[in-house]
């Protein structure tokens, strides 16, 4: 129900309210954006303007900057972590350390004490630094020990002289303790200590045992003992008496070691496709993918999977692709092909679109192959690999160009390089030649490896038919029918 002026007035004034105050509340009312910039013009702190609305009731709603609030102290917060830790460190210097001890101090190094005041939700639209220091300062004494002995080496570097020796002799120690346990049944260490010297290296700092001064060689048993790292039951020793162990125990742990090692470094280059595993690096590598994919690559199933793909236009304001996906948490390292693995991957793809190009484009022949990976197959002389296209067929009215794109799966996007960029750039208006992406799905299965054409995203009258995402420099999503 809309008041007029003169009523408000008339109404305020029978109450006592003087006229000129009236008139510049309107005033005030009218010019206001909003509630939050009536109420500073108007001088009222927080406090007092929702007091005043509250009294009102609805529709009068209360003011709350609650994101903004929590956004500020997060971002205190973490700019004062690192001198908060130091502190931590520093109070617990003094206690005895135990089992207890690490605990209650790995706790209070991970600063959830430090929390927000929810009462500032009601009396402040802002927080400044000082708002914030002076909370966390008041629940560092409640939550904290006082200091009475703090170590000279500050935290960081004590973490990383510590991790420098845990580094530099993990695998002795390693090799030791799997001796140990595979001399006599029954015996098992932490998941730590087998696989990677970063792994344990990790783990023990995060205990918190390495973060109150440098350690030695000879102090690492005990230190990882009290991490909870050292196996149930061994001597907290590194001498072989100690442990009943003597030096060809080592010397087969060592063999065993080595194999393993081996064994690793033969998967870190090894792709399968199908049911062949091949391993990279070789000088048969190449010819043997040739021979896992030959039966699919020479199929007519092959030959209709593959040609010019057909696009899904995105439509104007579709936002899709642009949005982040919100990153999950894991508590495993992430895994990334190795150089072999993508040369494999990305040879296969270049010898799928390959076969595709001989079948389907007149005058092909192996000279048009100019990637690196394809003239050392064909045992062509080598070419600079730049030029932002993997196969080039030359026309006297323009060449045709094809840069390839494989992928393990059918993810619906392609990254661009920087020199394929400027390739589809420099041919968008199709009047020197016709860049097109090759996009190779599903390369490792003979039976699903298709090759689709896609059009240059760059050329006027297929903008609309790829959009950027924002997770990688040049990512284009698709949506093939």
């Amino acid at each position: 129900m809309l008041v007029e002026d003169e009523e408000i007035v008339t109404t305020l004034v029978a109450i006592g309210i003087d006229t000129d105050a009236i008139r510049s509340l309107i005033g005030a009312c009218q010019a206001a954006q909003g509630l939050d910039e009536l109420r500073r013009d108007l001088g009222f702190s927080l406090t007092v303007f929702n007091a005043a609305t509250e009294a009102l009731g609805p529709p009068f709603p209360q003011l709350r900057f609650e994101a903004q609030l929590r956004r500020s102290f997060s971002d205190r917060l973490d700019e004062l972590r690192p001198e908060l830790r130091q502190r931590v460190r520093n109070a617990f210097a003094g206690e005895t350390r135990d089992a207890l001890i690490l605990t209650k101090y790995r706790d209070a190094a991970a600063l959830g004490w430090a929390t927000f005041d929810e009462a500032w939700i009601s009396t402040h639209d802002e927080l400044d630094d000082n708002i914030i220091d002076e909370r966390i300062e008041n629940l560092a004494t409640i939550a904290l020990p006082a200091v009475s002995q703090a170590p000279e080496v500050p935290l960081d570097v004590a973490r990383q002289a510590n991790r420098i020796v845990i580094m530099e002799n993990a695998g002795d120690v390693q090799r030791v303790v799997a001796a140990w346990t595979t001399k006599a049944p029954g015996r098992a260490a932490h998941t730590a200590w087998v696989g990677k010297p970063e792994l344990l290296a990790r783990e023990a700092l995060a205990s918190g045992v390495f973060d109150f001064g440098t350690v030695s060689f000879g102090d690492l048993p005990q230190a990882l003992d009290l991490a909870g790292l050292w196996p149930a039951g061994m001597p907290i020793s590194l001498d072989l008496n100690d442990l009943g162990l003597v030096a060809d125990d080592l010397d087969r742990q060592a063999k065993a070691e080595q194999k393993r090692k081996d064994e690793q470094d033969r998967q870190t280059k090894t792709v399968r496709f199908g049911s062949t595993d091949i391993v990279g690096g070789t000088n048969e590598s190449l010819q043997a993918v040739v021979r896992a994919l030959s039966e699919g690559l020479e199929s007519k199933a092959f030959q209709k999977r593959s040609g010019p793909a057909t696009l899904n236009p995105f439509p104007d304001g579709d936002d899709k692709g642009r949005k982040r996906r919100k990153r999950g948490t894991s508590d495993k390292d992430p895994i990334y092909l190795t150089d072999q693995q993508r040369s494999l991957i990305g040879f296969a793809g270049e010898y799928a679109a390959y076969i595709h190009l001989r079948r389907t484009v007149r005058n092909f022949a192996d000279e048009h192959w100019i990637s690196s990976l394809g003239r050392s197959f064909l045992c062509l002389p080598a070419r600079q690999d730049e030029e932002g296209y993997d196969f080039h067929v030359p026309r006297w009215r323009g060449g045709l160009y094809f840069e390839v794109k494989a992928h393990t799966g059918d993810p619906g996007y392609l990254d661009l390089e920087r020199s394929q960029v400027a390739a589809a750039v420099q041919f968008a208006d199709e009047r020197q030649g016709i860049w097109k992406v090759l996009y190779v799905a599903n390369v490792l299965d003979p039976s699903l490896v298709a090759v689709h054409e896609l059009a240059n995203p760059f050329t006027e009258g297929n903008i609309n038919l790829y959009r950027p995402s924002s997770r990688q420099g040049v990512r284009l999503l698709i949506d093939r029918k």
